[in-house]
């Protein structure tokens, strides 16, 4: 089987930022951490994008500094070993003030690395 390619991770990780946004549209903290629910739908999310960021190539990375890679794929460790220590204030703290900047950007990386490939 060949290897997915990077680019479709990055498409990933927007469709699960994406989802993110979408679960959790007009909630507060508050609201957030008493919808189960919606608690592990976003952390599945935000495991698929630590994972998506792994398959990455460290060159790309390299091009893209500005972007938490390893913080993607930490949280993403933290969520799947460290779960029953998870700190929602964190948690959402990533889908406040992480995520709506890494949407954009990611789409930005998306576009100069497929308009490079193209030339």
């Amino acid at each position: 089987m060949q290897p997915k390619d990077w680019t479709i991770r990055l498409e990933d990780m927007l469709e699960a930022a994406d989802r993110v946004k979408s679960y959790t549209d007009g909630m507060d903290f508050e609201a957030f951490t008493a919808n189960r629910m919606a608690v592990s739908a976003v952390m599945h999310e935000i495991q698929i994008i630590g994972e998506a960021a792994r398959y990455v190539p460290a060159e790309v990375q390299a091009r893209y500094p500005d972007v938490e890679w390893t913080a993607m794929r930490g949280m993403r460790n933290i969520l799947v070993h460290v779960y029953g220590a998870v700190r929602l204030d964190i948690v959402c703290g990533v889908v406040e003030h992480r995520l709506p900047p890494l949407i954009p950007r990611l789409r930005e990386i998306l576009d100069l690395e497929r308009a490079a490939e193209d030339d």
